[in-house]
């Protein structure tokens, strides 16, 4: 394994509790996250119907932000680390 490919593994691991924290901020429960997650899955059209199409687009909002943060936050690490 190159070393890009070692330390992208240890930042990735090191940035776990990171990334939990950042998803305790965003959704503040289990439940919340798993809400998200079916809305993800649920049509837009459904969620209009029933009367959840503001709730349904913020909460893949907050998935959408909880995946894209830590994608740059890693790439960030290994530009400063590694400079690439």
């Amino acid at each position: 394994m190159s070393d890009v490919g070692r330390t992208s593994v240890i930042i990735i691991i090191a940035n776990l509790p990171v990334y939990v924290l950042w998803g305790w901020v965003l959704f503040r429960s289990w439940e919340s996250f798993w809400n998200a997650v079916r809305f993800l899955f649920k049509p837009e059209l459904w969620s209009f119907i029933d009367g959840e199409y503001w709730d349904d687009l913020i909460a893949e909002a907050k998935l959408a932000i909880w995946f894209i943060v830590p994608l740059l936050l890693t790439r960030l690490q290994l530009w400063l680390f590694l400079d690439i």
